[in-house]
């Protein structure tokens, strides 16, 4: 979960972030255009993912710390 809090905000400003090109090891002679981003969600990847997290099968782990704290990186990310 916390990897998906870390995406979903990298995502969230990747249309502002601009031009860049792909990093990895193996995949690095690519670029993306952050001016053409796609979301599948009205509200971004940081809404959907916090709607995600309101989901039943999170209940096991809702009351856990790490839980609580991707939820409020959740709605600082929404304010932003």
């Amino acid at each position: 979960m916390k990897k998906a809090g870390q995406h979903a905000f990298a995502a969230e400003h990747l249309e502002e972030s601009g031009d860049g090109r792909y990093t990895s090891l193996f995949a690095d002679r690519g670029s993306y255009f952050g001016r053409k981003v796609v979301r599948s969600d009205e509200g971004g990847p940081v809404s959907w993912l916090r709607k995600e997290m309101e989901g039943e099968e999170f209940n096991f782990v809702r009351e856990t710390e790490a839980f609580r704290d991707i939820g409020k990186a959740c709605e600082i990310g929404d304010n932003e």
